[in-house]
């Protein structure tokens, strides 16, 4: 049973497409449903290894739009420049790099 939007509904609305009550369902009407849907779990997804998810932090448009700004800037000269962009982007994809890997360890506990 998928719904579109149910967080737009209103408590009624939920319950009527829910086909249940305030009260919950019946032991007979659970059963029934586990049978109809199965148990209520979440399915497995393909686990993303670390250098992928690390390899994923420089797909961002602006990532890339640094780093292509961080070349003309050595082009041109200006080294010092060129550098700290450089470093701020490997900064922030460390620190993306980082909450994403400690994310998918945790999920997969």
């Amino acid at each position: 049973m998928i719904m579109e939007k149910p967080w737009a509904l209103t408590e009624s609305e939920l319950l009527t497409q829910l086909e249940t009550s305030a009260d919950g369902l019946t032991t007979s009407e659970a059963k029934e449903r586990l049978s109809r849907f199965g148990p209520n779990t979440i399915g497995k997804r393909e686990v993303r290894t670390a250098p992928f998810i690390l390899l994923s932090q420089f797909k961002n448009p602006l990532v890339l739009l640094l780093i292509l700004s961080s070349a003309v800037t050595m082009l041109i000269g200006h080294l010092s420049d060129a550098l700290i962009i450089i470093g701020i982007v490997l900064i922030n994809s460390c620190l993306g790099f980082y909450q994403e890997y400690r994310s998918e360890k945790a999920v997969e506990q």
